[in-house]
């Protein structure tokens, strides 16, 4: 349903216990459950930017850009990062669904997958999206060899980046806040202004 987030009709919070596995500790704690919609967040011809992340070593300016969305739930955008003096640029696929499939009513997870190969990258949980989708709190649970590797991102659309005084810019940097106070997580800023622009001089990797 191309809508905005219904809040008034859908949103609903409640209490329950969440079990995270972050790397090699587990942290129960009670979380506020919202139910938002990952789809119309993705749902730009904008580049959707990392500005922090409490991910390990994270690469730097890595951000989306969409081109396709289905009708099938699917969409398709290519992930682009920086590690070291290399740019990187996957085709990714996204297939959005529910993290809770007895409590959401609005797809609030994204499972990626690499188009050429089908390989599975990860799954991402829409924790939390300002109004107007200009700014976004995402949890990322990787799955690799057995292991759960779990951080989340402020993941901002390209004209709010310089937006930062504003009530929704704030209100993201607040959630992410309050997760960190929780989780006890390490956070770094992936982004910086030589991000713009840099990213096109480089080659594809596909």
């Amino acid at each position: 349903m191309a809508q905005q987030r219904l809040t008034s009709v859908f949103l609903f919070v409640q209490l329950l216990c969440l079990v995270l596995s972050d790397e090699q500790t587990t942290t129960e704690w009670e979380y506020k459950y919202e139910d938002y919609a990952f789809n119309q967040f993705m749902n730009t011809s904008e580049p959707i930017w990392v500005v922090n992340t409490t991910q390990p070593q994270a690469p730097l300016c890595t951000k989306d850009v969409n081109s396709n969305m289905t009708i099938n739930n699917e969409t398709f955008f290519t992930r682009s990062y920086k590690k070291g003096d290399e740019y990187t640029h996957k085709q990714l696929k996204g297939e959005f669904g529910y993290h809770d499939e007895g409590k959401a009513k609005m797809f609030d997870r994204m499972t990626v997958f690499e188009v050429q190969g089908g390989e599975y990258v990860d799954d991402e949980v829409l924790e939390y999206v300002s109004h107007g989708d200009k700014c976004a709190v995402v949890t990322v649970m990787a799955y690799i060899n057995s292991d759960t590797k779990v951080w989340r991102d402020v993941r901002v659309r390209n004209a709010y980046l310089n937006d930062t005084t504003s009530n929704e810019y704030k209100e993201c940097l607040k959630r992410f806040a309050d997760i960190l106070k929780v989780t006890n997580k390490n956070w770094t800023s992936p982004y910086s202004e030589e991000c713009e622009g840099a990213s096109s001089e480089t080659n594809k990797t596909p």
